[in-house]
C-alpha cells in the first residue's frame, strides 16, 4: 500500500514529497523504506512515532532517508531505482 504510506508521509510537517519502496531485509526478507524530500530532521524513529496513529504497525517504515531533492529520470519522473540503491546502502 505505498500510496497510503506516501500520502501519510506527505502530511508530515516540512515533507514536500515522499516515495515508499520495498527494500531487502536480512531478518524479514523485505522491509518498507521511504525517502522524504524535506529539509526536516526526520529519522525512522520520529517518522514511526508521527505516523503510528495513522497507519497500521506493518505499514510503518523501517528505513528513512531524507534528501533535499528527489532524483529524476531523463523523463522527469522520480528515479525509483536510484532511491532504492540509496536506501539499501543505508539500511
Amino acid at each position: 500500500h505505498p500510496g497510503e504510506v506516501e500520502a501519510a508521509l506527505r502530511s508530515l510537517p516540512g515533507v514536500r514529497d515522499a516515495v515508499a519502496l520495498g527494500i531487502a531485509d536480512p531478518v524479514r526478507g523485505q522491509a518498507l523504506g521511504v525517502v522524504l524530500q524535506s529539509d526536516g530532521a526526520w529519522d525512522a524513529r520520529t517518522v514511526r512515532e508521527a505516523l503510528s496513529s495513522q497507519l497500521a504497525p506493518y505499514k510503518l517504515p523501517r528505513a528513512v532517508l531524507v534528501v533535499p531533492t528527489l532524483p529524476l529520470t531523463d523523463r522527469g519522473k522520480v528515479d525509483r531505482a536510484a532511491l532504492l540503491r540509496l536506501l539499501e546502502r543505508r539500511h
